[in-house]
């Protein structure tokens, strides 16, 4: 609550964290009889400890980011704090959890630990199913690839944050393992260069093979054909667009298999959100979902099921100051600030920019780095009413408020629809 209080226009980003005390859906999961797992990336509990002034305060054994996670003390504090992260996660509603990051890799501060590894993660997620080939389970598998440090980076020739990097070194330390579940790094990127020349972009099929020795595992424990399989990503950067409402940040692939339940090929064109995997996964498990568990979004079983018909007319959007609603062809977002800031504002009071620069206005999200390159890439970034007619405008390089009111009044009225289903939370007009 000290980052959104009550009352207040709050700034929705990517400090949101799990609650300690509500039902979730692993929690809901393994009330339904799931066995549940984790593995990979967290990022949405105990954000307090992202930074190091704080760790020994908190259970957690501090190192410097030179040092060699090969040194036996090291060695040790690396292995502690993993071990932290494992059982911390657990406390959510998972019975099982390992390979964890408590954020990216940035957040384990050390240089040698700034590397991406998939067989470190990808063989936890083997043994999680190993293990539960006699029971129904739930596995949440968080890949870190291709969040930065990226991938493509080279250095002396070399990708020295992906491939070509230390399959040793992990979110545990240096961890001495045997990975022969997947190929080796070279002859993945021999398969790539031998068949795109695109070796920029050979950490795909890295991902590629981890999916792939999965679906062989379940396979191997006769658990694939009744498996629904769910690749999706938590936002898109295209234009830079990741702290935004436009498409390069909210429109994400989605793809699900389930060889017992989906018709192989079918696709559906319709909206859906990622609230909605809650209450799909739900269904399927058989529990019943009422109000006192207060689910946003609906599920989408049907859909697996065949019907095209569209379970969502429009959904809605936040990140900052930032809010907006979605149809299949049409956008609106509305940039609404507090009274504080539109005092000053009026006042003609600058804001901090990225790197020393001064604002008229503020960002939308706090994280001034995304802010600034939000706004280089995207010229309406400030514009406090944007309309886009997504289907002759997929790029939304085109306002059209001005000039379509009646299109305007009515977004603007099914985003006053959700605005106003959120006590206590004001923005601008809209919850008047």
């Amino acid at each position: 609550m000290r980052l959104h209080p009550e009352g207040t226009v709050t700034r929705p980003e990517n400090n949101t964290e799990l609650e300690e005390d509500r039902p979730n859906l692993p929690r809901l999961m393994q009330r339904a009889g799931y066995r549940t797992g984790f593995v990979g990336k967290s990022h949405v509990i105990d954000h307090h400890l992202f930074q190091r002034d704080n760790w020994e305060e908190n259970g957690l054994m501090t190192y410097e980011m030179s040092d060699d996670p090969r040194d036996p003390e090291v060695a040790k504090a690396m292995a502690h704090n993993h071990n932290y992260w494992v059982n911390r996660v657990k406390e959510f509603g998972f019975d099982f959890a390992d390979a964890v990051y408590a954020a990216n890799k940035r957040e384990l501060w050390n240089d040698a630990l700034n590397i991406h590894n998939v067989e470190w993660k990808t063989k936890p997620a083997l043994e999680f199913i190993e293990q539960s080939a006699d029971e129904p389970f739930f596995l949440y598998f968080s890949e870190t690839l291709p969040h930065g440090p990226a991938p493509w980076i080279k250095r002396d020739g070399e990708y020295v944050h992906g491939l070509d990097s230390d399959p040793k070194m992990t979110s545990a330390g240096h961890v001495d393992q045997e990975y022969d579940f997947m190929p080796e790094r070279d002859k993945i990127k021999a398969e790539i260069e031998e068949k795109e020349k695109d070796l920029d972009h050979a950490w795909l099929r890295w991902i590629d093979h981890a999916i792939g020795a999965i679906v062989r595992k379940l396979k191997e424990t006769d658990q694939f054909e009744n498996t629904l399989i769910v690749v999706t990503s938590d936002h898109g950067n295209y234009y830079h667009q990741k702290s935004t409402l436009y498409e390069g940040g909210v429109k994400t692939p989605l793809l699900m298999h389930w060889p017992a339940g989906i018709e192989s090929r079918s696709v559906y064109d319709g909206l859906v959100q990622n609230i909605d995997f809650a209450p799909t996964f739900l269904e399927l498990a058989g529990l019943n979902i009422d109000e006192s568990m207060e689910i946003d979004g609906v599920s989408v079983v049907n859909i697996l099921r065949g019907d095209k018909n569209p379970v969502h007319d429009h959904l809605f959007f936040e990140i900052g100051y930032a809010r907006g609603v979605i149809t299949k062809d049409w956008k609106y977002i509305a940039v609404r600030y507090d009274d504080h800031i539109n005092e000053q504002i009026e006042r003609g009071h600058k804001f901090d920019g990225w790197e020393g620069r001064k604002l008229d206005v503020p960002y939308y999200t706090r994280n001034q780095h995304l802010g600034y390159h939000a706004t280089i890439y995207n010229e309406n970034y400030f514009d406090v009413d944007q309309l886009y007619d997504l289907k002759n405008d997929p790029g939304e390089k085109n306002n059209v408020y001005d000039s379509n009111p009646q299109k305007a009044e009515e977004m603007k009225a099914i985003l006053a629809g959700y605005l106003r289903s959120f006590p206590g939370r004001p923005f601008g007009e809209f919850t008047v």
